[in-house]
């Protein structure tokens, strides 16, 4: 028996900490995190490498393609990147911008996103969003 191997599970970034909005999609994304994490600690010693990858903004069909940026990747950019970060530790967030915002949002306080003003500044958002979103495409 090899005694090798590498799973990467694809999560979100979402799925790392409660996210108002998108509850059931956060949610979802936490197990594959938490799972991801267990199994990890399960199969170390056995030579297989479990890696969960935790994304911000990539441009795909399912956030509308919106135009990629600092932070926003392209699929094939965002992929490309990552590569490099197989197997550096169990966890990552995919690229070097998306680990900088996860390091820079973890000093904010959660309490600060789940205030009311927040949560209504980013309901307000959506709509435009999208309606940008159809103009562009």
């Amino acid at each position: 028996m090899r005694q090798k191997g590498l799973i990467l599970n694809i999560a979100s970034a979402v799925g790392t900490f409660p996210c108002p909005l998108y509850t059931i999609y956060s949610a979802s994304k936490a197990f594959v995190y938490t799972f991801s994490k267990a199994l990890q600690v399960e199969y170390k010693g056995k030579g297989i490498i479990i890696q969960v990858v935790t994304p911000f903004g990539v441009s795909t069909p399912m956030s509308m393609n919106p135009k990629p940026n600092l932070i926003t990747k392209s699929a094939t950019a965002f992929v490309r990147e990552s590569l490099d970060y197989v197997k550096l530790s169990d966890e990552t967030h995919g690229c070097l911008a998306h680990e900088i915002l996860a390091l820079f949002l973890h000093f904010i306080p959660l309490w600060v996103f789940h205030t009311n003003k927040v949560q209504e500044t980013i309901l307000r958002m959506i709509p435009e969003y999208k309606k940008k979103m159809q103009k562009s495409t």
